[in-house]
């Protein structure tokens, strides 16, 4: 008991550091919910929510008459405010990875006129939502931020810049919306113009602001009133993901701004559990208030100079928001470099510095971050292999994650730790924590040079560690000083910047990909262990070790185990009813992920490859497939309407449309190689393959993701006058059955009935 009492306070000082990193930025709560009769210059959530209430009663994917509804109601709502919204009309596409998309867009427009106008102000956010989801986060959340923006903005004397709130269409469907406004929108000059974009992953958290345009040293003041969490690493990540949202579209017409999120509550992205309940008002009030406190600021401000501004680097201390120049980045960074070998270099003529033991402390500190990212890896296959249902959730991030990230967290302290016990059992604990100025000292020169927007987080704290080590050059080799002073400033200003970056990254990438937050806990975990370990004489060092081995299985177990099923936390499920006409031949079809009873018990048959019937269905794994009884659906019609030749092919007039009912989309697939182009109005999209990722013969595909209860015209340019195989998919949102209470559609093809028909033109 004496030895464990003496232990304690130096884990409890530990868990302590890590517990006050972790939630520094991403566990922190967001405020409370500003009630409705606050000041009408104000951000009121209550008010807002109101707003949203309204608007996602139901799903309202784009084109369906929930969606007309929401819109209408948005309208009528910008013109109580006092303003004059216009609905604008046209037809956009979107031609990237995947099939293309042609859709008519109908996007919402209203303007605040500015008084002495030097640019314009673009607040943004999408009225649509996902096809089983009532969006009351994503996007309801900004659509009514801005309405209650848009009231406070309209109060009192005109602002200097003009205010412009876009709530964009078909942003679901391929960011339809913001293409067709950048198309046909040019009232401004695109470098005069500042977006600020609301949109959500989540339900829940604060306000996170992830991404910048260029120029965001003239931006970034904007916030200073009211700092959302934010780090120019986030810019830095986002740009090497596939994702992208509004914010995407404006940026590369050559607009600059900021994007703002929540990220919290990710469980319910996409679901039907996206709904009003579920939203944190004091997320929405978070959000709408940092979002109207920089709209004040960049509205008085003098837009025709951001294009003048640099890039900077930038990230929030707490409630400080910390912002420098990018040209500073990579002189920090050698300085920090310089300034480690410096120190180590005097303090080897002074005391000696066994350089051997610190070339293999160097060698050998990535081991522990490899162990702690294999145990990230390893650990999300078990939790999945415990509960298969969490594999279906979208960004493989349960719905109660805090306990079993503590218990990760724990692993990979455990890793570190054991990285420093082995040196400083041989005596070399201050070249363990060298290493690891070292180690950071080159991490902030590495990451200056490829990802400036990350340096920060090594150069800071290697200085710190550099002076660390400076301080206590003169004293002995055997003083336990010499080890905890420099470790724990390097320790100690790693944690502060660092695990609220990791604490941001676990809610992003959520728990599939717990590694690489992991990996950011192990190196901060490898100088705080080094000055732990040095303050407890003997095996005592051992405790903390068996403490945190102890806890994180505890952990990660309780937490699982906490994080059960019920009708408030729903299990997403995988199951979708599909029909062949050609033959006939109706199946259910599951792919497998978040796999539930309820689920089996339909698709009970072993995978199949079903992509080339139905192409929407691709992967190599198959689905899992059993046979079904048939269940009315709208079913494809494909009718030629003409044919001519053309320069070195022809010319094929399709009409295309449903019998049976209205498709939620309606999906036209031919073979690669034969299709030049395809047209629908005066709106054209390139043929050859577009779908390169598809194992299926179905190589090219043209998404109409709100098509026409008429029907639509689609022309197609074809090479040759052979024979052209052509594959309808008719996809509706519903099946003949329901999942029970405590299980929701998950975000990807579930939830809908398939039917499929090909044609030779």
């Amino acid at each position: 008991m004496t030895a464990l009492r003496r232990v304690a306070p130096a884990v409890l000082a530990l868990l302590a550091v890590l517990l006050t990193g972790y939630g520094t930025l991403g566990v922190v709560s967001p405020p409370s919910a500003v009630a409705a009769d606050a000041p009408s210059t104000s951000f009121s959530a209550d008010r807002a929510r109101e707003h949203i209430a309204a608007l996602s009663t139901a799903a309202h994917p784009m084109g369906t008459p929930a969606h007309a509804q929401v819109r209408r109601r948005l309208v009528d709502a910008f013109t109580a405010l006092g303003l004059a919204p216009e609905v604008r009309e046209s037809t956009a596409s979107q031609t990237g990875s995947g099939s293309s998309v042609i859709a008519p867009v109908h996007n919402i427009h209203a303007k605040v006129a500015g008084s002495r106008p030097t640019g314009r102000l673009l607040i943004v956010a999408h009225y649509d939502s996902a096809l089983h989801s009532p969006g009351a986060s994503d996007d309801g959340l900004g659509v009514g931020a801005i309405l209650e923006i848009a009231r406070a903005l309209s109060q009192g004397p005109a602002p200097r810049n003009d205010i412009e709130f876009l709530l964009t269409d078909g942003e679901e469907e391929g960011l339809l919306g913001a293409r067709a406004f950048v198309a046909s929108s040019p009232s401004s000059p695109s470098g005069d113009t500042v977006v600020l974009n609301i949109d959500a992953a989540g339900t829940s958290g604060r306000a996170v602001m992830f991404q910048t345009g260029g120029h965001n040293a003239a931006l970034l003041p904007a916030l200073g009133d009211l700092p959302p969490v934010t780090t120019s690493l986030s810019d830095e990540v986002y740009r090497l993901l596939p994702h992208e949202t509004d914010f995407t579209v404006f940026q590369r017409a050559g607009m600059t701004g900021m994007n703002f999120a929540v990220v919290g509550g990710s469980a319910n992205y996409h679901t039907t559990e996206d709904n009003l309940a579920n939203l944190d008002t004091g997320s929405l009030q978070d959000l709408g208030s940092t979002v109207l406190s920089a709209a004040h600021r960049l509205a008085a401000a003098d837009l025709g100079e951001v294009r003048k501004a640099s890039d900077a680097t930038y990230f929030t201390l707490g409630g400080l928001l910390v912002v420098h120049s990018e040209a500073w980045v990579l002189p920090l960074a050698v300085a920090a470099l310089v300034a480690a070998l410096a120190v180590l270099l005097r303090a080897d003529r002074r005391t000696g510095v066994a350089r051997r033991p610190l070339g293999v402390a160097v060698a050998t500190l990535p081991v522990p971050l490899v162990v702690a990212f294999a145990l990230g890896l390893a650990g999300w296959q078990v939790l999945c292999w415990a509960r298969p249902e969490y594999g279906g959730f979208a960004f493989g991030n349960p719905h109660r994650t805090t306990i079993t990230s503590l218990g990760f967290a724990a692993f990979a302290t455990a890793a570190a730790y054991a990285w420093a016990m082995l040196f400083l059992r041989k005596g070399y604990a201050y070249e363990a924590g060298a290493a690891a100025v070292l180690w950071f000292a080159g991490l902030a020169v590495t990451t200056a040079l490829f990802f400036p927007g990350g340096s920060y987080l090594f150069a800071w704290p290697a200085l710190c560690g550099s002076v660390g080590l400076a301080s206590v050059a003169r004293r002995p080799a055997t003083s336990r000083l010499r080890v905890l002073v420099p470790a724990g400033a390097l320790g100690l200003s790693a944690a502060v910047l660092m695990l609220p970056v990791a604490a941001l990254l676990k809610d992003s990438v959520g728990l599939a990909l717990v590694a690489i937050p992991m990996l950011l806990v192990a190196l901060v975990a490898a100088p705080l262990s080094s000055s732990l370990a040095v303050t407890l004489p003997g095996r005592r060092a051992v405790i903390p070790l068996a403490v945190l081995l102890v806890a994180g299985p505890a952990l990660t177990g309780t937490g699982t185990a906490l994080d059960r099923v019920d009708r408030a936390h729903p299990a997403p499920t995988s199951l979708v009813h599909g029909l062949d006409a050609d033959t006939g031949r109706a199946q259910w079809l599951s792919d497998g992920t978040g796999a539930t009873d309820w689920s089996r018990s339909y698709a009970d048959g072993g995978r199949r490859n079903v992509e080339e019937t139905f192409p929407l269905l691709f992967g190599e794994g198959g689905r899992y497939a059993a046979t079904a009884p048939g269940a009315p659906a709208p079913s494809p019609v494909l009718r030629v309407r003409g044919s001519r030749a053309v320069d070195g092919g022809r010319e094929i007039r399709l009409w295309v449309g449903t019998d049976g009912g209205r498709a939620s989309r309606l999906t036209l697939y031919t073979r690669a190689g034969a299709l030049l182009s395809a047209r629908i109005g005066t709106t054209e999209v390139p043929g050859g393959e577009n779908r390169g990722f598809a194992s299926g013969p179905w190589k090219w595909g043209l998404l109409l993701p709100a098509p026409r209860p008429e029907g639509d015209e689609i022309v197609l340019t074809v090479r040759g006058d052979g024979p052209v195989r052509l594959l309808l998919e008719a996809q509706t949102a519903g099946l003949p059955v329901s999942p029970p209470p405590t299980e929701t559609w998950a975000a990807h093809a579930s939830g809908v009935s398939l039917v499929s028909r090909t044609w030779t033109v």
